[in-house]
């Protein structure tokens, strides 16, 4: 039986990552993320093994006044389960010595450039799937996109671009242990073995000399509820079809009360945009500048975030 994920204090992905991995790998995955808003903010929890059921309470139990030495009819809150699993994500790698020879830097440097760049790109490739999912890399975790995909999903406000190919979203997501957050497998553990000399192999089998090391680790995400997810879709650069506060108003009304998002992650354009219909009050005429909150909630820009998102209809 999978195991049932109980609810603590809120983590990180980086607090995950100190439990059980070495303190140079720590240091190496810190630097890796510092660009990556999705694993610097979303919650995360360790768990023992590669999937978990979670609880869902899906209603309110009935209540009611009494009066005394009367006695009422007691029901029970209505729960359901939701599973996450968490997907291998292989970041391993391998170095011609011939490459590595000619960095004018030493080979040790070679070396170390390749590892941080195949860590860095797998970051980067969580970051993506975290929106996109199995539209991204059909091997991985459900991503928020993909969970509200038409124009009549629920949590979804259309800003109503039609340039194909040229849309971007704007996500709003309510982060903690009982709504989105990440889960890493394994307790956290993320395999960087020894890095060694040994015999490659070129796509036709032939074989010569350099060095590989694997990266791996296992990762999902838990989306229990819609609830917890927003997007604005078909944001362009259309006249009145870019992100505006207007539109992030009308998101915020889908959430329930007391249940608001806690975070929001765009690209570099649409909070250019926000800025743009912002008028500056300043008694020098100066210049709107890039908001990084709008009504309380923080912005995290994120490359993860494409501008070139098909544009949504109606399911």
């Amino acid at each position: 039986m999978a195991d049932i994920l109980l609810p603590h204090n809120r983590m990180l992905s980086s607090d995950v990552w100190q439990m059980n991995n070495s303190e140079e790998l720590i240091g190496l995955i810190d630097e890796c993320s510092r660009a990556k808003p999705e694993l610097l903010h979303i919650s995360a929890s360790p768990i023992e093994k590669t999937q978990y059921k979670t609880l869902l309470q899906k209603a309110l139990p009935p209540v009611s006044f009494r009066e005394t030495n009367t006695g009422r009819t007691e029901e029970r809150t209505t729960l359901a389960t939701e599973e996450v699993v968490c997907k291998f994500l292989d970041a391993g790698w391998s170095l011609d010595e011939a490459v590595a020879q000619e960095c004018e830097w030493g080979e040790s440097a070679a070396i170390a450039i390749q590892a941080k760049a195949h860590l860095e790109a797998a970051l980067q490739h969580i970051a993506i799937q975290t929106w996109y999912g199995t539209q991204a890399d059909e091997k991985g975790f459900r991503g928020i996109a993909s969970l509200l995909p038409h124009t009549n999903s629920p949590m979804v406000v259309n800003a109503g671009g039609t340039t194909a190919n040229k849309a971007t979203s704007i996500y709003a997501l309510r982060s903690d242990i009982d709504a989105v957050q990440y889960a890493w497998g394994q307790n956290g553990k993320i395999n960087d073995g020894a890095i060694t000399y040994c015999r490659l192999y070129d796509t036709k089998g032939r074989p010569f000399w350099g060095y590989a090391q694997p990266i791996s680790g296992y990762v999902g995400l838990q989306v229990p509820t819609y609830q917890c997810i927003g997007r604005i879709c078909n944001i362009t650069e259309q006249e009145d079809k870019g992100a505006t506060d207007r539109l992030i108003a009308k998101l915020l009304e889908q959430f329930p009360v007391g249940k608001e998002p806690t975070m929001l992650f765009m690209t570099k354009r649409s909070l250019g945009q926000i800025r743009d219909v912002r008028t500056a009050t300043n008694p020098t005429g100066t210049e709107a500048p890039y908001p990084d909150t709008v009504f309380g909630i923080p912005i995290y820009v994120s490359e993860a975030i494409s501008n070139a998102e098909a544009i949504l209809t109606p399911a």
